[in-house]
C-alpha cells in the first residue's frame, strides 16, 4: 500500500461547480503489473476562502481604462477611486497615488468583501524641441532637444534619431519623441519639421515672331519668395512693361531686331531657409518674310538630256522649300533650293513645262513667296535594234540562204539610219530599218556578233543615238563515242573516251537492233558505265551509239557516233599450299592457266615465279594472293590462307653435379600445341627416353649431354640440350687408434678400420671400396685383415707402439683413394711376483 500526496489549486471554475473529481492511476513496481485506477470527489464549498482579491499592482496614470480581474468568486463588484462601472479601472480618474480597491461578492455566508491596492504612478514629463524648417538640399538633421534625454524619435524620414530629408520629401512632417521612465511609464510629445522645396521656374517656350513686336510672355514659378524678368544685354536689347509680373510685355530694341533674336531670363528666389535662386531662359527670334527666284528659262534636247539642274534659283527667310511642275516629270529633291528636274514622256509630248518654286515663311510669318520658270523640251532620235537573240547556225532569212537572220528594229525622230557589225557578216541594205544579216565565218568562230543601229538626229539635237542587238550563234551538236575498246569478261566499262559539244542532252543506245543486251548505269550522261550482257559476251563484242541533241534553237538537229566494245576471257587462277612449321619454307603449287604471275605472300614479300617457295619470318596465318595476267591485259586474282605453325618452346633444364651413385628426375619446361611427344637422347642411363620427365642415373664418371626433342600435334619439333656432370665421390680415410692390449695375450685392437671412414658421407663397405696396406706394420704381430678391416695383435708381441698406413679406393672409380694411419699400442703383460714361504710346516 502506497500513500500519495499532491497539491491541487482550486480554480474559479471549481468554485462555481462546488466540487472537484480527482482521478488517480497507481502503477506497480513490476512493469508487467496491471495499473490500478480510482476516483475521489472533493467538495469545494463557497467560503473556502470566502472572497479572494487580486494582488496589489501599479499602473501609469496615462494608461488606457482596463477591466479588473482576479477577484474570486467571480461575478463580484469592484469599488474605489478610479473604478468605472464596478468592473473597469481608469487611472486618469484616480489621480496619482495609492488607491484602496474593494472587491465585494456573494458567498455561502452572504455578501463578503476584500481589499487590495492599486498604485497610480506619475507619467514622466516629456518636452520636444521646437519646430524647425530645412531646405530640401540639406541631406539630414541629427535630432536633439527631447527631454528627458534617452527617448526615441519617430516619424516620416526618421532613421536612428536622424531625419533623412530625401526619405521624407518636401512638406510638413510630424515627429514624435517618446520617453519611458524606470517604472515603465511612457510619455511622448510632437514637433514639426518643415522641408522647404527648391523654387522652380519655366520662362516659357522659345518664340519666333514675324516683324518687330512687342511680345506678350508668361512664365510659371513655384516655391518662390519673389521673381524678376531680365534681358541679356540689359535695356539696350529691350524693355519690360513690368519685370516683376509673371505675365508681361517685352518691347525689343533696334539692336535686338538687327541681331535677329534676344535672350530673356526669368529669375526666381527661394523661400527661407533655401538660398539658391533658379533661372530659366527663352529665346525670342524675329523672322523676315520669305523671298524666292526660280531662275532663268532653259531648253534641253530629249533624251540626250533628261535632267535640268535649277542651279540659278535663290531664296531667303524661308522655313522650307517646295518645287512643283505643270508636267509629270520629277524632282530628285523637291525641297532642295537647286534640285534636278527629270522630264517625263508627257513633258516631251507637250514640248515644255513650267517649274514653280514656293518658299514657305518662318513662323509667325504666314505668306509664302512663289516664283516660276519655263523649260522647253526638244525630242532626240529614238532607236531600238531588237531583242538579243540566239540563232541556229543553219537558220535562214525569208528568201535568203542558210546562215542569215532577218532584223526587226524600231526608230523615230531621226534624219537617217545606218547598220554596222562587230563581225565579218554583211547586210542586204545597211541604211534600211529592217534588213537581212548574213552570218560571216568569223561570226561562226566567235559564236556571237553585235549589230549596231545608228539613228542620226534632227536639229537642234546634235548627238546620234545607237542601239545594239547581240546575236548568239548556236552551233549544231557534235558528238564522239570514243575509240573502240577491249575489256575482260566480268568487267564493266566506263565510256570515258567519249566527248560532246553543243549538246543539250545525250542518249546512249545499241547501234543495231537486237545486238546488245547489257545495261547502263545512266545512258543519258556523257561517260556512263556499261555492264555487258550474256549475249554480248557470247558474241564477243557490242556496238554502242551516242546521240547528241542540239540546244534551242538547234533543237531539231542531232549528231551521232558509234564505238565497238570487245570482250576477252580472264585466266583461271588457283593454287595450293600446305601448313608448315616455323623455319620451314612453304611450297606454293600454281594450278592457274598460263600467263604471268605475281604472288603476294601477305608479309610484304612478292614473287613472279610460277611455283615459288617462301620462308616466313614469324608464325601466323597469312593471306596469300596470286594474280595471273594474260597478254590481252586481262587478269584475275585468287587469295587463300597459309598457316605457319609455331614451334614448341623447350628448356631441358639445368641440374647439379651427380656422383656415380646418384640418380635425378629430369625437369624440362615445355609448351606448345598438345598432345606433345618427347624423345631424349642418348637413352643410356635414362629410365624411359620417351617420357617428359625420365630418371637419369646412376652413371659412371663423365659429362653427359642430353638432347630433348619435343614434337607437337602439328608435327613441329624443337630441341634443347642440357649437360649432366657425374663426378667422383667424396672419400675420406680417418686415422684409427686401437684399443691397447697386452702383448702376452694379444687380441683385437680395431674392429673395422672402415667404421670411421666416409664415402659420400657414409661409412663405406668392402663392397664399395678396396682396402690395401700402403705402409706395413712395424711388427709382424700387427695384422690388418683386408677382408674384414679388423686389426689384431698376435700373442707374444712385444710391448710398444706400432703404426701402419692403409688406403681405401672406390671400386667404381679406382683412382678415387685416401690413406689413413692406424696406431696400435701393445702393453706389456701383467707380472705378479708372489712371495714364497719355504719354511714349511711339517
Amino acid at each position: 500500500i502506497y500513500t500519495v500526496t499532491t497539491t491541487y489549486t482550486i480554480t474559479e471554475d471549481d468554485l462555481d461547480a462546488g466540487n472537484v473529481l480527482n482521478h488517480v492511476i497507481a502503477f506497480g513496481k513490476d512493469p508487467n503489473e496491471e495499473a490500478v485506477e480510482g476516483e475521489d470527489e472533493v467538495n469545494v464549498p463557497y467560503g473556502l476562502p470566502n472572497v479572494i482579491c487580486p494582488d496589489d499592482f501599479s499602473v501609469c496614470e496615462n494608461e488606457e481604462q482596463f477591466t479588473l480581474t482576479g477577484g474570486l468568486p467571480l461575478g463580484g463588484t469592484y469599488y474605489g477611486a478610479g473604478v468605472v462601472g464596478g468592473a473597469d479601472f481608469n487611472p486618469a480618474f484616480a489621480d496619482v497615488g495609492e488607491h484602496l480597491i474593494t472587491y465585494e461578492a456573494i458567498t455561502n455566508s452572504g455578501i463578503e468583501s476584500c481589499t487590495f491596492t492599486i498604485t497610480v504612478l506619475d507619467s514622466p514629463d516629456v518636452t520636444c524641441p521646437s519646430d524647425i524648417s530645412i531646405c530640401i538640399t540639406t541631406p539630414e538633421v541629427v535630432l536633439t532637444g527631447g527631454h528627458p534625454s534617452g527617448g526615441v524619435y519617430s516619424g516620416t524620414g526618421v532613421v536612428s534619431d536622424t531625419f533623412v530629408t530625401a526619405d521624407a520629401g518636401a512638406g510638413e512632417h510630424l515627429i514624435s519623441y517618446t520617453y519611458v521612465d524606470v517604472n515603465g511609464c511612457e510619455n511622448a510629445c510632437d514637433f514639426v519639421i518643415t522641408v522647404v522645396d527648391e523654387p522652380s521656374v519655366d520662362a516659357g517656350p522659345d518664340i519666333i515672331i514675324c516683324g518687330d513686336g512687342p511680345v506678350e510672355i508668361c512664365g510659371v514659378v513655384s516655391n518662390t519668395s519673389n521673381f524678376v524678368w531680365q534681358v541679356v544685354g540689359g535695356n539696350a536689347m529691350g524693355t519690360f512693361d513690368d519685370d516683376c509680373s509673371i505675365c508681361t510685355t517685352f518691347t525689343p530694341s533696334e539692336a535686338a531686331l538687327e541681331q535677329g533674336f534676344v535672350i530673356i531670363s526669368l529669375v526666381v528666389f527661394p523661400q527661407s531657409p533655401c538660398t539658391l535662386p533658379r533661372v530659366d531662359i527663352m529665346v525670342i527670334t524675329f523672322s523676315s518674310a520669305p523671298t524666292a527666284f526660280a531662275g532663268s528659262e532653259g531648253s534641253i534636247c530629249y533624251p540626250d538630256l533628261t535632267e535640268w539642274a535649277l542651279t540659278d534659283a535663290s531664296a531667303d527667310h524661308y522655313s522650307s522649300l517646295l518645287w512643283s511642275s505643270t508636267g509629270t516629270g520629277s524632282f530628285d529633291d523637291p525641297s532642295s533650293l537647286t534640285p534636278i528636274y527629270t522630264v517625263s514622256a508627257e513633258d516631251v509630248l507637250v514640248g515644255s513645262v513650267t517649274l514653280t518654286l514656293t518658299a514657305y515663311p518662318i513662323e509667325p510669318c504666314t505668306d509664302p513667296a512663289i516664283s516660276s520658270v519655263a523649260l522647253y523640251i526638244a525630242p532626240s532620235p529614238t532607236v531600238y535594234a531588237g531583242i538579243d537573240t540566239i540563232i541556229c547556225q543553219f537558220e535562214c532569212c525569208s528568201g535568203g540562204d542558210a546562215g542569215s537572220y532577218c532584223l526587226s528594229a524600231e526608230a523615230a525622230n531621226y534624219s537617217s539610219l545606218l547598220w554596222s557589225s562587230s563581225g565579218d557578216g554583211t547586210f542586204a541594205d545597211p541604211s534600211q530599218l529592217n534588213t537581212c544579216y548574213v552570218i560571216g565565218s568569223d561570226d561562226m568562230v566567235a559564236g556571237v556578233v553585235t549589230l549596231t543601229l545608228t539613228a542620226y538626229p534632227i536639229e537642234p539635237c546634235a548627238e546620234p543615238v545607237q542601239s545594239q542587238i547581240l546575236l548568239t550563234i548556236q552551233p549544231a551538236p557534235i558528238v564522239d563515242a570514243g575509240p573502240d575498246a577491249t575489256i575482260c569478261v566480268g568487267q564493266t566499262y566506263t565510256l570515258s573516251g567519249s566527248s560532246a559539244l553543243y549538246s543539250s542532252s545525250l542518249y546512249w543506245d545499241f547501234a543495231y537492233m537486237g545486238e546488245g543486251d547489257g545495261v547502263w548505269d545512266d545512258h543519258t550522261v556523257l561517260h556512263p558505265t556499261y555492264t555487258p550482257g550474256p549475249g554480248d559476251l557470247d558474241r564477243g563484242y557490242v556496238t554502242l551509239i551516242l546521240v547528241g541533241f542540239g540546244y534551242d534553237p538547234c533543237y531539231s538537229v542531232i549528231d551521232v557516233d558509234v564505238m565497238k566494245l570487245y570482250f576477252e576471257s580472264v585466266p583461271d587462277v588457283s593454287f595450293e599450299a600446305y601448313p608448315v612449321c616455323f623455319g620451314t619454307e612453304v611450297s606454293f603449287i600454281n594450278l592457274s592457266s598460263s600467263g604471268t604471275w605475281l604472288w603476294d605472300f601477305g608479309d610484304g614479300s612478292t614473287s613472279d615465279l610460277k611455283d615459288p617457295t617462301h620462308l616466313y619470318d614469324a608464325p601466323g596465318v597469312y593471306s596469300v594472293c596470286l594474280t595471273v595476267s594474260v597478254n590481252t591485259g586481262c587478269s584475275d586474282t585468287f587469295c587463300g590462307e597459309v598457316e605457319v605453325y609455331s614451334l614448341p618452346e623447350v628448356n631441358a633444364g639445368s641440374y647439379p653435379t651427380l656422383t656415380i651413385y646418384d640418380d635425378i628426375t629430369l625437369q624440362p619446361i615445355v609448351s606448345g600445341a598438345t598432345p606433345l611427344q618427347f624423345e631424349w637422347s642418348p637413352s643410356t642411363y635414362l629410365s624411359d627416353p620417351q617420357v617428359e620427365r625420365p630418371i637419369f642415373g646412376p652413371a659412371p664418371l663423365g659429362v653427359y649431354t642430353l638432347t630433348l626433342t619435343v614434337t607437337d600435334d602439328n608435327g613441329c619439333s624443337a630441341q634443347a640440350e642440357t649437360i649432366i656432370v657425374v663426378g667422383p665421390s667424396e672419400i675420406i680415410a680417418n686415422d684409427d687408434i686401437g684399443t691397447p692390449v697386452n702383448g702376452y695375450d694379444g687380441g683385437v685392437v680395431v674392429a673395422n678400420v672402415l667404421s670411421n671412414d666416409l664415402l659420400n658421407g657414409s661409412a663405406p663397405t668392402l663392397s664399395l671400396v678396396d682396402l690395401t696396406i700402403v705402409t706395413p706394420p712395424s711388427h709382424s704381430g700387427i695384422v690388418l685383415d683386408l677382408l674384414t678391416g679388423e686389426v689384431t695383435v698376435a700373442p707374444s708381441t712385444p710391448a710398444g707402439t706400432y703404426t701402419f698406413t692403409y688406403q681405401i679406393c672406390e671400386k667404381l672409380n679406382p683412382t678415387n683413394c685416401d690413406d689413413a694411419l692406424v696406431t696400435v699400442v701393445v702393453t706389456p703383460p701383467d707380472i705378479l711376483a708372489v712371495d714364497d714361504d719355504f719354511s714349511g710346516n711339517p
